[in-house]
C-alpha cells in the first residue's frame, strides 16, 4: 500500500533516488566480493593452518577463530542480500508509480508534472491553470488517486501501459 505523500515524493525525487539506489547496490556488490575473497583466503589459511598443526608447528587453536570469522562474514553477506532485496523492491515501487503516472492524460498529468516532477510552486501552477483553487485541487488530487488505484491494481506494469494506450486510442477514434 502506498499513499499520496509517497507518490508525490517519488514523482519529486525519482531520478535522484534511483541514482542513490544504483550507487548503493554497486557498493554492496563490492562488499560481497570482498567478503567472498576473504572467505576464500580464510579457507586457504585454515587448510594451511591445519597442515602446520598436524606437523606440530602450531599449538594454539587458530582454526576456531578462522571458523568464527568465516561465519561472521557469511552473516554479513546475508544482511547484504536483504539490503539488496529491499533496494530492488524500492526501485520496483518507484518504477510502477512512474508507469502509472505516465498513463495520466490531460490536466491531471500536466499538473502533477509541473508540481512534482518539475518542482514548480503550487501557487504558480494553479494560477497558470486559470482554474479556481477547488477545481485545480480536485484535478490534482484525482491524478494522484488514479496513480494509487493503478499501482494497487492486480495489473502488471505492461498491462497498465497497454490499457492506457487502448483508452487513448479509443478516445481519439471518431465517434459515429
Amino acid at each position: 500500500m502506498i499513499d499520496d505523500m509517497y507518490v508525490k515524493k517519488v514523482l519529486c525525487e525519482r531520478n535522484k533516488r534511483r541514482m542513490e539506489i544504483h550507487k548503493r547496490i554497486m557498493e554492496l556488490y563490492g562488499e560481497m566480493q570482498d567478503s567472498d575473497d576473504m572467505i576464500r583466503s580464510m579457507t586457504a589459511s585454515k587448510l594451511s593452518y591445519d597442515w602446520e598443526r598436524r606437523k606440530g608447528a602450531v599449538k594454539k587453536d587458530l582454526g576456531d577463530w578462522l571458523f568464527l570469522h568465516k561465519q561472521l562474514i557469511k552473516n554479513q553477506n546475508r544482511e547484504i542480500e536483504v539490503e539488496l532485496w529491499n533496494l530492488t523492491q524500492e526501485e520496483e515501487r518507484m518504477n510502477r508509480i512512474w508507469v502509472c503516472f505516465r498513463t495520466l492524460e490531460g490536466k491531471e498529468q500536466e499538473f502533477l508534472q509541473k508540481l512534482y516532477v518539475e518542482g514548480r510552486a503550487y501557487k504558480d501552477v494553479e494560477r497558470e491553470s486559470g482554474l479556481s483553487h477547488k477545481s485545480f485541487e480536485t484535478i490534482r488530487a484525482k491524478g494522484v488517486k488514479r496513480i494509487i488505484q493503478l499501482y494497487e491494481s492486480e495489473m502488471s506494469n505492461q498491462e497498465i501501459i497497454e490499457q492506457s494506450r487502448q483508452a487513448h486510442f479509443n478516445s481519439q477514434a471518431p465517434h459515429s
